[in-house]
């Protein structure tokens, strides 16, 4: 169902955010996906909303998220937690 098919999103999402630190489009894209996830809620475990959050973290200390525009979405983002 619903929850299922975004608890695997999310999965994926958590992935490009833990290995992704070369292409700004692509973490830019990533970042705003997760936003959705966590704004649609359906269906999303605790342990990989916790591993989404640890990533933006690592994220905000990486060379990426010196780019104005991901530090911007990652904050909008962590909001929503």
């Amino acid at each position: 169902g619903r929850g299922a098919a975004a608890g695997i999103a999310l999965g994926l999402v958590n992935e490009v955010l833990e290995k992704e630190r070369e292409e700004s489009e692509a973490m830019y894209r990533v970042v705003v996906a997760l936003g959705n996830l966590v704004c649609a809620g359906a269906g999303l475990g605790r342990n990989a909303l916790q591993t989404a959050r640890m990533a933006l973290e690592s994220v905000k200390a990486s060379r990426l998220g010196g780019e104005q525009r991901i530090r911007e979405v990652v904050a909008e983002v962590q909001g929503l937690f």
